[in-house]
């Protein structure tokens, strides 16, 4: 987290300082509530139904496999789903001669 900054050097919370010239790209989170609530569904899907169909095969029907292999599946895509979803969501800028770092300060006291 930025603590602070003065002139081109960032200032963190755990005791390190950056110049702006070694920042080489940004990672900017751009997601709604939306999409949040969409990939907590999906994450909630996929571990949720492999977790219920392992009950109901081996605790209340008693079959094998109690893994089974289509439900597995099935997790694991919504699982996939919901980090194709985490990774989309994430703007990517490098830092370039066309995208530069500015800092501007509006504290006018």
């Amino acid at each position: 987290m930025v603590a602070g900054f003065r002139d081109s050097i960032l200032f963190l919370d755990n005791d390190v300082n950056l110049t702006f010239s070694q920042i080489k790209a940004l990672r900017l989170r751009n997601e709604g509530s939306f999409l949040i609530t969409l990939r907590r569904l999906f994450f909630r899907a996929g571990v949720g139904f492999v977790a219920l169909n392992t009950f109901n095969n081996g605790v209340v029907f008693h079959r094998s496999p109690v893994l089974d292999p289509k439900a597995a599946e099935l997790s694991a895509g919504f699982l996939l789903v919901c980090v194709i979803m985490d990774q989309l969501t994430i703007k990517r800028v490098r830092i370039n001669r066309d995208n530069y770092l500015m800092i501007l300060d509006f504290n006018f006291n």
